[in-house]
């Protein structure tokens, strides 16, 4: 693990052959929304109430709650295990969790494991705000961003139907 520390070395193995070392930065966090397709942007790994994925022909409404999907959100309490599924207690991220949806900032109502899920995956349920516009599910203009308090600003990288279908 490398927590606690500025840098740490890299270096990669293939078919026994390795690569020059790195020096690569260590964050305390680099929180980031899991894709639909896996490609890191589009619509977002984000759930209904009744594990439906959303979108277009199935949006979340004003005032409903979504879970969101992400990883990168740092150290926990109490710490993850590589490999473990997530059980109780849940591990929450040390840093504070934030997101805006349609840059509007929403209420948490949990932060944490993803429960039954491999560990390092973050759960994030959050209430759509009453103010977020209809089908705004565009990254350049609303979409869903998620922010720690030490990883920097949002980062809208997920697309969000909430509302009605554009």
């Amino acid at each position: 693990e490398v927590a606690g520390q500025d840098s740490t070395q890299l270096q990669v193995e293939f078919q026994g052959v390795r690569s020059n070392t790195l020096t690569v930065p260590v964050v305390q966090s680099s929180p980031g929304l899991l894709s639909h397709d896996s490609s890191g942007s589009g619509p977002g790994v984000i759930l209904d109430a009744a594990f439906n994925l959303n979108s277009a022909a199935n949006p979340a409404a004003r005032g409903s709650v979504v879970m969101i999907y992400a990883t990168g959100e740092g150290q926990t309490s109490p710490a993850g295990v590589n490999g473990k599924l997530a059980a109780a207690p849940y591990p929450a991220p040390l840093l504070q969790v934030g997101v805006s949806i349609d840059g509007i900032d929403a209420e948490i109502t949990y932060a944490g494991a993803a429960p039954g899920l491999v560990s390092g995956l973050l759960q994030i349920n959050a209430r759509i705000p009453d103010g977020a516009r209809s089908g705004a599910t565009n990254t350049a203009g609303g979409g869903a961003g998620i922010r720690q308090s030490r990883g920097g600003g949002a980062r809208p990288v997920c697309k969000l139907s909430s509302g009605r279908p554009c």
